[in-house]
């Protein structure tokens, strides 16, 4: 989700370099892109994630950590509460599929001794759940850069609830001594160039 805030630049930039070059994108979770990465329907993955996550045929080179937060609609009435049983007790939307940051938000939840949210909408639509923050007084998780953009953030405050879960790492994922192709390679190499400046 936290692509749309830097790829068109990338993508820019790739069309600069090779303008009649075909690209395919794919939106997805870890849990897609690890069998599509082995099975070869990928060329590399950007991603959150861990190398202990990953199978052993697979590469994760570590690029930016990005701070994920609790935010909703502006001017929602919990947005400036300072108690996680209160907060915890509202209306969530939350995408559950493994590898989710929602995921690690409730992993991180059950650490701190805090419970699950009492009521939770489970949305595995990463724009379908921010639009549901937006429109309604359903409380989400994700990337601040997603929530403070301009663009995608339009409506959405982050909260001021702390503490909150640590940041996570956006990385590259490939298959171990599989050569990308040039055109995969130029993409990576911005990636990688743009992602170190964030």
């Amino acid at each position: 989700m936290t692509m749309v805030t830097f790829f068109p630049s990338i993508y820019r930039q790739f069309t600069q370099a090779l303008p009649d070059a075909s690209l395919s994108l794919k939106e997805g979770l870890l849990t897609g892109i690890i069998p599509d990465l082995l099975e070869g329907r990928l060329d590399f993955g950007v991603a959150i994630a861990a190398s202990t996550q990953l199978p052993s045929e697979l590469s994760f080179t570590p690029m930016v950590a990005i701070r994920s937060c609790v935010a909703g609609r502006e001017a929602h009435p919990m947005a400036h509460s300072h108690d996680w049983p209160t907060l915890l007790q509202q209306r969530w939307v939350l995408n559950l599929s493994q590898g989710s940051s929602s995921n690690l938000f409730l992993t991180w939840l059950t650490q701190q001794n805090l419970p699950h949210p009492a009521h939770i909408v489970e949305c595995s639509s990463p724009f379908l759940m921010l639009e549901m923050m937006r429109r309604t007084d359903l409380i989400g998780y994700g990337p601040a850069r997603l929530f403070d953009d301009p663009l995608c953030g339009n409506g959405v405050q982050t909260f001021d609830i702390s503490p909150q879960p640590g940041d996570v790492t956006v990385g590259i994922i490939r298959l171990r001594g599989t050569p990308l192709t040039p055109t995969a390679q130029v993409l990576e190499t911005l990636f990688k160039r743009d992602l170190a400046h964030l």
